[in-house]
């Protein structure tokens, strides 16, 4: 892994990785100092690019875990929670179960989302799908490839690592 430094001496490779460590693991407040980190002091569109990938990661999961299993699934369990005042097996306490599972479902797909991320920022290859990347592109400007993830210099016609010819900005 290349740990080059960035202004404050930390890698920027281990402070995505650390973003998404931390959306894994449910801490948003960490999640979003190191967001604010890269995006006002170290100020390295690679890096934050990779971090807000992290914190809309953890968005998407919140607003799931929110619309699917609070809203739906815990509206139907208020609903039927009125009818089944003498009932043996409350309709209730299934939809429950069935929201704390899914929710439970939805928290491994975002570690497993967070767990491959940090393995291909390890790895050194491109984090966000090269479909996606030319949005980030055109929001925050690009000195990454879009193929191959590597660092170029403005102005370059092709990467240096992989020789894929780059994209005009307008």
């Amino acid at each position: 892994m290349d740990l080059e430094k960035g202004k404050y001496g930390i890698s920027p490779k281990l402070v995505a990785i650390l973003a998404f460590v931390f959306a894994a693991l449910l801490q948003p407040v960490p999640v979003l100092l190191i967001a604010a980190f890269a995006l006002v002091a170290e100020r390295d569109k690679w890096l934050n690019k990779h971090v807000i990938t992290a914190v809309v990661l953890m968005t998407a999961f919140y607003a799931a875990r929110l619309i699917i299993v609070d809203w739906i699934f815990g509206g139907i369990a208020g609903f039927f929670g009125w009818f089944n005042v003498l009932a043996l097996i409350s309709t209730a306490s299934v939809f429950i179960r069935i929201g704390a599972v899914i929710s439970t479902l939805l928290h491994i797909a975002l570690a497993v989302a967070c767990v491959v991320a940090a393995l291909r920022i390890y790895s050194g290859k491109q984090v966000i799908p090269e479909q996606l990347s030319g949005l980030g592109d055109r929001v925050l400007g690009s000195d990454v490839c879009p193929s191959c993830g590597a660092k170029v210099k403005d102005g370059a016609n092709f990467c240096p690592a992989c020789g894929k010819e780059l994209t005009k900005k307008s």
